[in-house]
């Protein structure tokens, strides 16, 4: 049987995962179902909002910091690093050019 705190990662995951309207709509209905006043209702779907962007962002950035720590133990070179190499690439194929004309 699942823990509490894991039905409410998966459903925090499943939240972010939801378009923004969804999600208002899902506010929505738990806030009549609850039976809560217009200005509460909008106040819980604001925090139901809030909460899903900072779980979102901290899926992102595990994600993230899962994804370098992998690129590293593969020794894969990531983009920016790609970039910074074909630019001096390009340098050192200009100075060769320029040295080639000084001859």
């Amino acid at each position: 049987m699942e823990s509490a705190f894991a039905k409410g990662l998966f459903a925090g995951i499943g939240l972010t995962l939801k378009t923004k309207d969804k999600i208002v709509e899902l506010g929505k209905k738990v806030a009549d179902e609850l039976g809560m006043n217009e200005e509460k209702g909008r106040k819980f779907v604001q925090r139901i909002l809030d909460q899903s962007e900072d779980v979102k962002q901290k899926i992102e950035d595990i994600v993230d910091k899962e994804v370098d720590e992998a690129f590293k133990r593969l020794d894969i070179a990531k983009k920016e690093e790609m970039m910074k190499l074909e630019a001096k690439i390009e340098e050192l194929e200009k100075e060769i050019k320029a040295l080639k004309k000084s001859k």
